[in-house]
């Protein structure tokens, strides 16, 4: 397998990751489908496949980013909502069920920008 099809298969990847934490589903489905045609361009070779390929890690990383930080700093909000609802739920149990799929994708995305700049820079 090569180098373009692993990087490929992490930004789809990361944009499965994505779209199934289910944030804010407008944006989810934006920026998994800039990583589904970065990883796609990647995969079948294609001459745009590298350069869309960094544009694609840079969104995950920036979407995934962003994502983490208002989940942590509304994080107060989001447990006087769910309280309300009926349901308790601590900080921690919060937080751990809603941070791993913005730092699962922020670690994709970041790994495929690297291998991503190595092959243009073998160019």
């Amino acid at each position: 397998m090569g180098t373009n099809v692993k990087i490929g298969v992490l930004l789809i990847l990361a944009g499965i990751v994505n779209i199934l934490a289910r944030v804010s589903l407008i944006f989810d489905l934006i920026v998994t489908a800039i990583l589904l045609a970065g990883g796609y361009g990647l995969v079948t070779e294609r001459p745009w496949g590298l350069k869309f390929g960094v544009v694609a890690s840079v969104v995950g990383v920036v979407f995934a980013c962003v994502e983490g930080i208002l989940f942590y700093v509304f994080r107060f909000m989001f447990l006087e909502l769910i309280s309300k609802m009926g349901v308790e739920m601590t900080e921690i149990q919060f937080l751990l069920m809603t941070l791993p799929f913005p730092v699962i994708m922020a670690i994709l995305s970041v790994v495929a920008l690297l291998l991503c700049v190595v092959e243009i820079r073998k160019e």
